[in-house]
């Protein structure tokens, strides 16, 4: 999952992730947003095939810490993680 901190004036409180439907068709997925909706105010997914990435927004006040600590807690060892990114403008 990439971290793109907490949200940048460009982006609005729209949710970026499948508008059209509450849920993907991927249960892992859903999972892992259902863990972390409260930390975010925003979500994307991004890339196919061998794996792709989950990006969200950070709510004000949360910190990558506090969602790593989240994800590791419920995912523990299946590769799910929390990653540093950046937008280049």
């Amino acid at each position: 999952m990439s971290i793109v901190g907490t949200r940048p004036p460009l982006i609005s409180e729209t949710n970026l992730y499948e508008p059209r439907h509450k849920v993907s068709t991927n249960t892992c997925i859903d999972q892992i947003f259902m863990a972390c909706q409260d930390l975010i105010c925003g979500q994307f997914i991004s890339g196919a095939g061998g794996g792709g990435f989950l990006q969200v927004i950070l709510k004000k006040g949360v910190t990558k810490e506090t969602l790593r600590a989240r994800i590791r807690e419920l995912f523990q060892d299946s590769g799910v993680d929390v990653w540093d990114c950046e937008i280049l403008f």
